[in-house]
């Protein structure tokens, strides 16, 4: 039993004396023994490259919806975004030293080298997210900085048309008197459903200024 050092004022008459006290307690039954703190080695956090493999095998047979595993072209596909994008940036850090900077530098990067599009590369930011978000459920990391449209490029899919989905477009034809008009319909209206719509307003007008009149 260890009671001190001499640099603690522990000499042999001191630590005689402090041992009768303990035979003392132990037999009046008061003794305990001194409990020791215990320190836990820090928790070593592994590399990207490191669990993004583990969360690939573990996608492989557990990925999909319904939790069934990956089709081969998944897991093609997968292993593609990973080992030829994700991988060569992200490999050597640690999972907690990935900041909100080096995923747009990611990003960025990618954008700059112009082999992929915006849906392309949004989807390896997906994978990206997706293994930070496992590492935050394992305590990896204290929040995936992945997460969030920011993150993201922003992606347009033209129409027919031209214009934007969702939009209104502003569409301008000729009546049969050769005026020009303007109709203000959803982008995916057909030519019938405009005219219909620039005959009704033609009729409302009318009725307004009658009505005035």
């Amino acid at each position: 039993m260890t009671l001190g050092s001499r640099e603690d004022g522990w000499d042999r008459t001191k630590a005689e004396r402090e041992l009768q006290h303990i035979l003392a307690d132990v037999e009046r039954g008061k003794w305990q023994p001194t409990e020791r703190e215990v320190i836990e080695a820090p928790r070593e956090i592994p590399t990207f490259h490191e669990f993004a493999s583990e969360w690939f095998e573990r996608q492989k047979v557990e990925g999909r919806r319904r939790g069934g595993g990956l089709t081969a072209a998944g897991v093609a596909d997968l292993e593609w975004r990973l080992s030829v994008h994700l991988l060569p940036f992200f490999k050597s850090m640690r999972l907690d030293a990935i900041t909100v900077e080096d995923v747009d530098r990611y990003r960025l990067g990618k954008v700059k080298a112009g082999k992929l599009n915006a849906t392309s590369i949004n989807k390896t930011l997906q994978v990206l997210s997706a293994v930070l978000e496992s590492a935050y459920e394992y305590g990896h990391v204290s929040r995936n900085v992945s997460h969030g449209r920011r993150r993201r490029l922003p992606v347009y899919h033209a129409t027919a048309n031209g214009s934007r989905p969702g939009r209104a477009h502003r569409s301008t034809t000729r009546s049969r008197r050769g005026a020009r008009h303007d109709c203000q319909a959803p982008a995916r209206t057909t030519q019938g459903a405009c005219r219909y719509a620039c005959v009704r307003r033609a009729k409302d007008r009318r009725g307004v200024g009658a009505h005035m009149g």
